[in-house]
């Protein structure tokens, strides 16, 4: 992250759009946000160190 910025607990999630990426949240709202192309970034990286995104098993059917 530029100027040595460490987040953590970060979720990547296929939103059928791309790859999107949310920061933790605390009494109700965001921790952080990120701008397109940044998140962009994150999520890129997060893929190519990770690997394929697996479906969460406990997520309830829609």
């Amino acid at each position: 992250m530029p100027g040595g910025i460490r987040l953590f607990n970060l979720k990547l999630s296929d939103s059928g759009n791309g790859l999107r990426v949310f920061a933790p949240s605390a009494l109700g709202s965001a921790t952080a946000t990120f701008d397109r192309s940044l998140a962009a970034e994150i999520a890129a990286t997060a893929f190519m160190k990770l690997g394929e995104i697996a479906p969460n098993e406990n997520r309830q059917p829609e």
